[in-house]
């Protein structure tokens, strides 16, 4: 039986290995390293925010292969609950904003 990873960063180092050893199991070619400056180059990036990682986290089948179903979906429905946080909030620049326009 699997065991729930208990925080952010022991996912994140589960993810890193699991990844890698999806990779050997499967023989991928590793991409050409990237030189230069990766912000301005045509490297793929890594999400930007939670929306965005929740939705490739849910689509994919390594993860769910890696720590089943459960797991996924728990990590999603913390995804949704900050994220319904987040949106529910009002900030400053917001505000200020939103005032400039009346």
């Amino acid at each position: 039986m699997r065991q729930v990873a208990t925080s952010t960063s022991t996912l994140a180092v589960a993810a890193l290995v699991a990844g890698g050893l999806h990779g050997i199991d499967n023989e991928l070619e590793l991409p050409d390293p990237c030189s230069g400056n990766a912000y301005t180059g045509d490297a793929e990036r890594l999400p930007t925010t939670l929306a965005e990682a929740a939705a490739l986290f849910e689509s994919s089948t390594v993860a769910r292969a890696a720590f089943g179903d459960e797991v996924v979906e728990h990590y999603l429905n913390n995804a949704r609950i900050e994220l319904n946080a987040f949106n529910s909030a009002v900030t400053d620049w917001e505000r200020v904003r939103g005032f400039e326009r009346l």
